[in-house]
């Protein structure tokens, strides 16, 4: 099964696995576009400070790796 998360700055939602849901839907999504593909991302801060941009999908595929020992 799937859920989906809605992207702030879009009429676009991305599609996540049930597994995935919990560690993306802490977050709040907006598209970002690259030529023709549309990428979800968040902004991260690390103790007030802003830290970056993270792609929803290197946020799942870096749980996996970690996960994965």
């Amino acid at each position: 099964m799937t859920q989906r998360i809605a992207l702030i700055n879009s009429d676009q939602c991305a599609l996540v696995d049930n597994s995935d849901y919990e560690l993306v839907a802490a977050h709040e999504w907006y598209a970002v576009r690259h030529g023709n593909t549309v990428y979800a991302a968040t902004d991260v801060w690390e103790d007030g400070v802003y830290a970056g941009i993270v792609y929803m999908h290197d946020m799942i595929m870096d749980r996996l790796r970690n996960s994965s020992g």
